[in-house]
């Protein structure tokens, strides 16, 4: 996976991939290596911009809901750690199988 990839080329570990909870999912929950947060991503991959930038659709919903899974994941583990989250925003170009990446850091108040 692309987002995979890129993170730990950048200095992540991936921890989890497709974190799902009845409240949502989160697309990889990974640690920054450099600061030690817990870092919750979503990805957001687009092939055209005829729907947009796919950054676009990370909005104030999508948020209040990351937020939601990151709180229930946290219980779980016991953790009263701190986090953040990330958007990874990826457009893809087939025919020269290249991908543009572009990292969104701290994208929403925890």
């Amino acid at each position: 996976m692309i987002a995979e990839k890129y993170l730990r080329v950048n200095n992540y570990d991936i921890l989890v991939k497709n974190y799902y909870t009845s409240r949502g999912e989160i697309d990889i929950v990974a640690r920054d290596r450099a600061s030690q947060e817990l870092v919750f991503v979503e990805v957001k991959m687009r092939q055209s911009k005829t729907c947009g930038y796919p950054e676009e659709a990370v909005d104030e919903n999508k948020l209040e809901k990351m937020n939601e899974v990151a709180e229930g994941y946290l219980e779980k583990l016991g953790s009263g750690e701190d986090y953040r989250f990330d958007c990874l925003a990826i457009e893809r170009d087939r025919l020269k199988a290249t991908a543009e990446i572009k990292h969104y850091k701290n994208i929403g108040l925890v």
